[in-house]
């Protein structure tokens, strides 16, 4: 059944009662395709990583758990969904060892170079153009650091569920070329268990 066009849109920026509705049930959704990213990405003690559209911020937990004390971030531009991740990560908050950032992704405050390693989860369709996006994730990446963005590409027949006044599905060999221009390079795809596709690449070197 194609979804509405008023809950869609509670899918990339989830607002009010609705949207931490909507939050609930991406928590349940995620968790799965969010743990197949964390092994794809396979963060080292020490590194620094980023998360991109944390949502309600389990991935965080386990990303601490794997860098020790390397920093791990979380940035996300719907307050709901940060008050869920800030809230789900109060000890490591405290300690120091993960921050939840409420920010776009096509303008990240941070230095370049600084992460090690990002990941993103069913963020890509709302990133329209996904350009500055993506360009933002290199900047920010250390030269050959590591990104994982996990999509459904518009062959996947659920697609056709979601209205495209919201999302934006691309194929595999659009996000290919999108993340050649973007800066990065050494890319490969692996399948999800859902449908979902794994891109793997690296910040380009040069």
């Amino acid at each position: 059944m194609r979804r509405p066009e008023f809950i869609a849109k509670h899918g990339g920026m989830p607002d009010g009662w609705l949207g931490r509705f909507v939050a609930s049930v991406m928590e349940r959704e995620t968790t799965a395709i969010n743990q197949d990213v964390i092994t794809l990405l396979d963060p080292k003690d020490g590194e620094a990583v980023l998360d991109v559209g944390t949502g309600n911020g389990i991935s965080l937990r386990h990303l601490a758990a794997r860098v020790g004390n390397g920093p791990v971030v979380g940035v996300d531009h719907s307050p709901v969904m940060c008050d869920r991740a800030a809230g789900n990560n109060k000890a490591l908050i405290a300690d120091g060892r993960v921050k939840v950032q409420c920010i776009r992704s096509d303008n990240l405050p941070f230095e370049a170079g600084y992460f090690d390693a990002a990941m993103s989860v069913h963020t890509l369709y709302f990133w329209n153009p996904a350009e500055p996006h993506l360009k933002e994730i290199a900047r920010v990446l250390r030269p050959g650091g590591r990104l994982v963005l996990a999509f459904r590409p518009s062959s996947d027949p659920a697609t056709a569920d979601f209205p495209t006044s919201v999302y934006t599905f691309r194929s595999i060999e659009e996000i290919e070329s999108l993340a050649d221009v973007c800066g990065f390079e050494n890319l490969s795809f692996e399948n999800g268990d859902d449908s979902e596709v794994l891109l793997c690449a690296t910040r380009s070197i040069s």
